[in-house]
């Protein structure tokens, strides 16, 4: 399947990332990021525009611009002022906010399987990082008040907790092609 090969590509990526931060400002690899992507998914996009565009969904692309600009900022802000191995755990926090935000703004129902999965995605990233360095039990939670890295990790987890709500009304309302 494809969860080797997207995971594979993901840690390439973070490791691309770490190098890019250390040459370049944070500012500079988002936009060439950004810019990449555009690039990429443009056609795609242009290949099913939808037979109506409504304003909640013009509001949405806005919105999800500004929180993915932002949540990548600090994200290569974390990455640039710490470990990897601290650093990204901290993103098996984004389901979580994933269903609160869903809960508190969207009303959407949040069933027993969801927060068992979620819990599971959390435990297993919270024990990886505690057994990879043989720290402390506690140390994983203390960084998330000491590291400024993994401060910036939490704020991306955040900010891609409201992101990813909102793509699912973008997708809703267009299609996943143009959504893309």
């Amino acid at each position: 399947g494809w969860a080797p090969k997207v995971s594979f590509e993901d840690g390439v990526k973070n490791v691309l990332a770490k190098k890019d931060t250390k040459e370049y400002s944070e500012t500079t690899v988002n936009f060439v990021w950004m810019l990449f992507a555009t690039v990429v998914t443009l056609p795609l996009a242009l290949f099913s525009i939808p037979s109506t565009f409504s304003l909640e969904l013009l509001f949405v692309f806005i919105a999800v611009t500004l929180l993915d600009f932002f949540a990548y900022m600090f994200y290569l802000k974390s990455l640039k002022f710490t470990d990897l191995s601290l650093s990204l755990p901290m993103l098996a926090l984004t389901p979580v906010f994933v269903l609160v935000i869903s809960f508190i703004f969207f009303q959407e129902k949040i069933s027993l399987i969801a927060v068992v999965g979620v819990f599971c995605i959390m435990l297993g990233g919270y024990l990886l990082n505690v057994k990879k360095g043989n720290i402390g039990m506690l140390e994983p939670v203390r960084n998330m008040f000491t590291n400024k890295g993994v401060r910036y990790m939490l704020i991306t987890s955040v900010l891609w907790g409201f992101a990813n709500s909102l793509h699912k009304i973008g997708i809703t309302q267009s299609s996943p092609l143009f959504y893309t």
